[in-house]
């Protein structure tokens, strides 16, 4: 688990183009109603999306991957519902952790975050983010 930041503030450009992407984010409805998944990174060959909670999965998905110890201050904070929520809503959430085009790639440096724990961030979302 890691604690601390470990990557170097932004600069002038990355932030520029963070305040660009959260003014361009589209936020059409994508709900997914498919909760079962093949995550192909892992051991494990089903990655299991029917039962996911902001409490036990998300928190652990941002905890374990050390979102939280990045993002406990500042302009993008990761550390409540509702300021998770509000990354999640907008897509930036998701477009960082899947290093999609026009977003800040997340994390920026080492291990990028599992296809499955992805997956399970993703089903949250489109179950509606809910604080469960």
């Amino acid at each position: 688990m890691l604690d601390a930041c470990t990557h170097e503030p932004f600069d002038p450009r990355e932030i520029t183009l963070i305040d660009s992407t959260l003014n361009s984010v589209d936020t059409t409805d994508t709900t997914n109603t498919d909760t079962t998944t093949t995550d192909t990174t892992s051991t494990d060959t089903i990655c299991d999306t029917a039962d996911v909670s902001y409490a036990t999965t998300i928190v652990s998905i941002l905890t374990d991957n050390g979102c939280v110890g990045c993002h406990s201050s500042g302009r993008v904070m990761l550390n409540t519902h509702a300021n998770v929520k509000h990354w999640a809503d907008n897509d930036t959430l998701l477009g960082a952790v899947k290093h999609e085009s026009g977003f800040m790639t997340m994390p920026p440096s080492g291990t990028p975050i599992d296809s499955c724990a992805i997956e399970r961030l993703e089903a949250w979302i489109n179950q509606g983010t809910k604080d469960n």
